[in-house]
């Protein structure tokens, strides 16, 4: 008897993630996005594996969120795992 495995038409997917958080004392956040925030977006969306950036610049503070594809991490992990 073969078992199935349940199917979800609309699964929960949590991409891997990496958060980056800076103060920037005595910036105004509109400064900070022009001249942190935005520059740091658009050099790390570029990245390999980068399927989101989510960001949010406060009064002295930045955090910038990455998500990455989880298909793109296993691969770069197997690849790792066959070097000498």
């Amino acid at each position: 008897m073969a078992s199935q495995l349940p199917v979800d038409l609309l699964p929960s997917i949590t991409y891997p993630r990496i958060g980056l958080r800076g103060a920037a004392p005595g910036l105004s956040p509109e400064v900070a996005v022009d001249e942190i925030t935005r520059p740091l977006e658009e050099a790390l969306s570029t990245t390999e594996g980068v399927v989101q950036v989510y960001s949010q610049t406060r009064e002295g503070q930045i955090s910038i969120d990455l998500f990455l594809s989880l298909a793109v991490i296993l691969t770069r992990l197997s690849m790792m795992q066959r070097l000498p």
